[in-house]
């Protein structure tokens, strides 16, 4: 697949999905790779339901414990809580404004939830957390997008994963080695991979450093070829005296010295 294909390609897009990504100006393979995270969130530690203490970043495999719950709160505001068992306790997970995930979990189904955890009466509850199927714990930085309704951070990060799969180790690169070497610059598959789904915080910072730096020297390339096109002044339109006095003649004003030569 090529990175100029339409980004109903990528496994798991499809025609539908393409056309809610266009709402964020991705319309291909490398836009959408080139669709940046504005943030991360650690993916937390992985622990049983009575390990939860108020106040961390936690991941949980849990069963859903029974049908999703939804209430209109007030206009413009709603809720769907789901609740989640392991062997160990019960927990409640609590998503604003994402009714779509009453009908996406079921009870007995197994999940990996994870996110920040707070005390709300005699049980903890997760707010807005990430919410797998099946999942299994994640490890490091999980990137946070900018989004449109009708996607998820979750689903979001399948599609980046999926096409970073099919594509990383053949995007081509931009810089020679020897630049790259002599301005400290991560390879541009490397940086991509980790720019989404950073291994650490020291191959973030590679990362960002090499997007940065090629973002602004690209732009720099632009301006300066802009300003070269302004200095060399518009190209002169040669008329016959004919076409030249018609349009004279159309004119409502007269035109200043400068304007007739």
């Amino acid at each position: 697949m090529e990175l100029s294909a339409p980004v109903g390609k990528v496994k798991g897009i499809g025609e539908k999905k393409a056309r809610l990504l266009e709402r964020l100006n991705i319309y291909t393979v490398e836009d959408l790779l080139h669709h940046l995270p504005r943030s991360y969130e650690p993916a937390g530690q992985c622990v049983h339901i009575c390990e939860l203490k108020e106040g961390g970043i936690y991941q949980v495999n849990a069963v859903v414990a029974a049908e999703p719950g939804f209430r209109r709160v007030r206009n413009g505001l709603n809720l769907t809580t789901i609740s989640l068992s392991d062997e160990t306790g019960r927990v409640e997970a609590v998503f604003f404004n994402q009714p779509y995930l009453k009908s996406v979990f079921k009870a007995g189904q197994s999940v990996c939830v994870s996110g920040s955890v707070r005390k709300a009466g005699r049980r903890f509850q997760f707010t807005n957390p990430s919410i797998e199927k099946g999942g299994s714990p994640q490890q490091g930085l999980l990137p946070v997008y900018p989004l449109t309704a009708g996607i998820s951070q979750k689903a979001m990060r399948v599609f980046m994963r999926a096409a970073l799969d099919a594509h990383i180790g053949h995007i081509p690169e931009l810089f020679p080695a020897e630049f790259r070497a002599r301005h400290g610059l991560a390879e541009t598959n490397y940086a991509l991979e980790h720019i989404h789904f950073p291994a650490d915080e020291a191959a973030l910072e590679q990362a960002k450093r090499r997007i940065i730096f090629e973002e602004l020297l690209l732009f720099n390339i632009a301006l300066a070829s802009h300003e070269t096109e302004v200095q060399s002044g518009a190209p002169v339109c040669v008329a016959s005296d004919k076409l030249r006095d018609a349009f004279l003649k159309r004119l409502r004003y007269r035109p200043t010295g400068a304007q007739l030569r």
